[in-house]
């Protein structure tokens, strides 16, 4: 193994995507190299962010029933293709609001009460 033990990780995955002609299921790389899927899938993110590989598929877990397009028409279009844009500007706009450096604000220290008469002195204090 060498010094990295990342580059031999994302070696491993490389070569195994190559053996498999380059396209392969997380489900079917994590066997092959005896990783979890959920590490595997961490390992390809990092390798897609600095463009090692491609994530280009994306599939349903189960199967969904679509609603009638015939019933809603070109309304049941509309609302196919606006839905991810509308899931997307949401997504944005509270990154935006929670990536917002707050202010800091200086805490002052609260005054002491100041007495009410000269007999709240304590007279064994020097002031």
């Amino acid at each position: 193994m060498s010094e990295n033990w990342w580059d031999d990780v994302d070696d491993a995955i490389l070569n195994a995507l190559a053996a498999a002609g380059g396209s392969v299921t997380l489900a079917d790389l994590a066997s092959r190299l005896g990783m979890s899927e959920d590490a595997t899938r961490s390992v390809v993110a990092m390798l897609a962010e600095r463009s090692a590989v491609r994530i280009v598929a994306v599939e349903l877990a189960r199967p969904r029933a679509l609603p009638d397009a015939a019933a809603g028409g070109a309304a049941f279009s509309r609302h196919v293709s606006a839905a991810p844009r509308a899931a997307v500007r949401r997504l944005r706009r509270d990154a935006r609001v929670s990536d917002r450096p707050r202010p800091l604000r200086p805490r002052l220290a609260a005054a002491p009460p100041a007495p009410e008469s000269r007999d709240d002195v304590d007279p064994a204090v020097d002031v």
